[in-house]
């Protein structure tokens, strides 16, 4: 029996100590030379005081003399944490557990120390993870919300609260469907027991757009980032909320302001293509090109001058009908304006009957160019009134139209004319 008790202090990883009534080391195993430093041959027969700190020496020794006198002990039986002095002198923490008998009139005790030094660690550790914890779930600007594999909340700080109305003592243990609305309750715990059977997560990791239901029984528009974790066995949930109410009241505004200049836009677009009707091609073009500015201001420059009348017009008003003489006019105009722009001549203005065109502004090729488009445009004209002619008997009407044309190229002054508010781009000049 004795040798399976050696056995059992010589490979116990905790220290066994005894000490006889005057608190003399009697026995002295391999862990208490591991954990204190000291051998056997230093610690036998010597006060167990030399491995306490001195501010525990009094009490020890009161307490060997209470016990060994009266054999009443108060901590006998239990396991205390105190401090240990090692042999290089540092102090460390320890837990001794206490017991005393008698033996041929003779008292002794026994302690059993265990090195919680590693404990004592681990736990301030832990302390001060869970007090950084409690510090950014208390001072974080988010939602921060912990469920278990059941979706039940085993965390809830203080921003949940304000957020979505639910104190944590209304919340801590009760299902998250308390604060999901309706609609999404059935995804959600799909959701919970697909991660139950460790099936692929669908959101993890990710940051989605949902709603959350507030304890008042509205909405609330969130962003919603989850993560998971194991504790042994056990899942675990993580979810940062974010009210982004704000977000999505801006990005309606934002839509609303964009659908509001997209109409300003297609009404700014009919406008001036309304407004191009009352201006030559290219002047319209260089003005909203911003190559040309809208103001009073001319200059002078050598250009090539078209003018063209029907012969007789005033006389065929006086017996046409006017639906027929407008008809006829406005096609015979418009047929004229698309040759000019086909040959790049600027149409200053329509006078009646009459077209005055000129080449070399705003655009010009150089003044040979300009003059031989200036007259090709005129046979040009001149074939088609021809070809309009024939059209219009076929119509009924017998009248031909003869189209008279003058060309000159000189120098002229050419721009805007007239005032801040009303200005006609043309060109005035003997040529």
């Amino acid at each position: 029996m004795d040798s399976i008790l050696e056995a059992v202090i010589g490979s116990t990883s905790d220290a066994i100590i005894t000490a006889d009534a005057e608190g003399l080391v009697v026995t002295w195993n391999p862990a208490a030379e591991k954990i204190f430093g000291f051998s056997q041959e230093e610690v036998l027969g010597q006060p167990m005081t030399l491995f306490m700190p001195e501010q525990f020496r009094a009490a020890h020794d009161a307490g060997i003399a209470r016990v060994t006198s009266t054999g009443k002990t108060k901590v006998m039986g239990q396991a205390l944490p105190l401090i240990g002095l090692h042999k290089d002198g540092h102090e460390f923490p320890i837990e001794l557990s206490l017991a005393t008998w008698e033996m041929e009139g003779t008292r002794y005790f026994s302690g059993i120390i265990r090195d919680v030094s590693e404990r004592e660690k681990l736990t301030g550790e832990l302390t001060q993870s869970e007090e950084r914890m409690r510090a950014i779930m208390t001072s974080a600007s988010d939602t921060i919300i912990c469920a278990d594999e059941y979706g039940k909340v085993v965390l809830w700080n203080p921003v949940a609260e304000k957020m979505l109305g639910h104190s944590a003592e209304d919340m801590i243990g009760e299902p998250l469907t308390a604060i999901i609305p309706e609609r999404f309750r059935d995804g959600h715990e799909a959701g919970i027991k697909r991660m139950r059977m460790n099936e692929d997560p669908h959101v993890i990791g990710h940051t989605v757009e949902l709603f959350a239901g507030h304890k008042a029984g509205h909405e609330i528009p969130i962003e919603l980032s989850l993560g998971t974790w194991l504790t042994g066995n056990q899942r675990y949930f993580s979810g940062i909320i974010r009210d982004i109410t704000e977000r999505k009241k801006a990005e309606a505004d934002i839509q609303a302001a964009n659908r509001e200049l997209d109409d300003k836009n297609h009404q700014l677009n009919d406008l001036s293509v309304k407004l191009a009707k009352y201006l030559s091609k290219q002047v319209y073009d260089s003005i909203f090109s911003g190559r040309k500015d809208v103001r009073v201001e001319s200059y002078r420059k050598n250009l090539t001058i078209f003018f063209s009348d029907i012969q007789g017009f005033t006389e065929l008003t006086d017996h046409m009908e006017a639906e027929i003489l407008s008809n006829l006019l406005n096609q015979y105009l418009g047929e004229m304006s698309a040759i000019a722009e086909e040959f790049g001549g600027t149409i200053d203005k329509f006078i009646g009957d009459g077209i005055m065109i000129f080449f070399g502004d705003p655009d010009s090729l150089g003044e040979k160019e300009d003059a031989l488009a200036c007259v090709k445009m005129a046979l040009a004209m001149r074939q088609r009134v021809r070809q309009l002619g024939e059209e219009w008997i076929d119509e009924g009407i017998t009248e031909q139209l003869h189209v008279r044309i003058g060309i000159n190229t000189g120098f002229c002054t050419v721009g805007n004319f007239g005032s801040d508010d009303r200005l006609d781009y043309t060109i005035v000049g003997g040529q």
